[in-house]
């Protein structure tokens, strides 16, 4: 008989590898760059930021989110 885990399952595991904390590590930062993202989004509606600018800290913000991936980290690999 072979243990089978869901693939949903890799990344808590993984962060449970990386940190005491699992995922609520991860999750705390994710959290604050989606704020980060929202007021960015307020932001350029109001017209207190240009297009550009929001795009460059949109492409930021979300490379930022990208690498709080556990998998992604290096130490996972």
């Amino acid at each position: 008989m072979r243990l089978r885990i869901p693939m949903e399952w890799y990344e808590w595991i993984t962060a449970y590898y990386l940190s005491d904390d699992g995922m609520s590590k991860f999750e705390r930062k994710g959290y604050g760059l989606r704020r980060e993202m929202k007021r960015l989004r307020e932001l350029s509606l109001g017209s207190h930021i240009s297009k550009v600018e929001f795009e460059k800290e949109a492409i930021r913000v979300g490379k930022g989110l990208e690498r709080l991936q556990p998998s992604s980290h290096p130490q996972s690999k």
